[in-house]
């Protein structure tokens, strides 16, 4: 309970944001042993810059770090936090591009913040309805409302995904009906040929 007032000595900006966000307010109004502090993320003894590719907090390194909790059902799931975000996120584009080390894509931090980390309903939060173009013009130049009209951390396979799920259904199925159209092509051809070759070593016989 006293980790971030002891870093706070020091660094007392961060310290402030830190207390009015989430995780700050789960663990000292809510005393959650369960919340991140300062070391939940940074480590204890091993603190690096988050320039250090060695970073917990390192671009590419943050989504492994947040998943130490939003991927666990026995910490955030208990609090009705669903965890499947590090799932779907680690399927999209974004994801895709963190896993083979390109340290511009976005991670958990670049949309949600880092210190900042606020529910999505508060007006104040980087992934508030109202703020997404915002957030996610930092990346994307010109990023207008449509950005946040479309859900996000999508599961094709849950119907809750909307049209993207009907759609991933059909291709799904598609390509597996156009698969086995072809093998049944194939197999055909290859009965015929047979008994072409058949028919060909009987002529020659006679």
């Amino acid at each position: 309970m006293n980790v971030a007032k002891t870093c706070g000595k020091c660094h007392i900006e961060i310290y402030a944001v830190y207390m009015n966000s989430i995780h700050g307010r789960s663990t000292y109004e809510k005393k959650n042993p369960d919340a991140p502090d300062c070391t939940g993320c940074h480590g204890e003894h091993s603190v690096l810059s988050p320039r250090d590719p060695e970073s917990s907090v390192y671009p590419t390194g943050v989504v492994k770090t947040c998943a130490h909790c939003h991927a666990e059902v026995g910490i955030v799931g208990k609090y009705g936090i669903e965890v499947d975000q590090v799932a779907t996120y680690e399927d999209s584009f974004h994801g895709i591009g963190i896993k083979y080390g390109l340290k511009t894509a976005a991670s958990c931090a670049s949309c949600h913040g880092t210190h900042n980390i606020l529910p999505h309903d508060n007006p104040h939060s980087t992934v508030y309805i109202e703020n997404i173009p915002r957030t996610c013009g930092k990346c994307h130049p010109g990023a207008n409302i449509n950005y946040a009209r479309g859900k996000i951390h999508i599961d094709p396979s849950k119907k809750s995904a909307g049209i993207v799920f009907y759609v991933a259904f059909f291709f799904k199925w598609f390509t597996i009906l156009i698969l086995l159209g072809l093998i049944t092509h194939i197999g055909l051809d290859l009965y015929r040929r047979s008994n072409q070759w058949r028919e060909l070593k009987m002529k020659q016989r006679m």
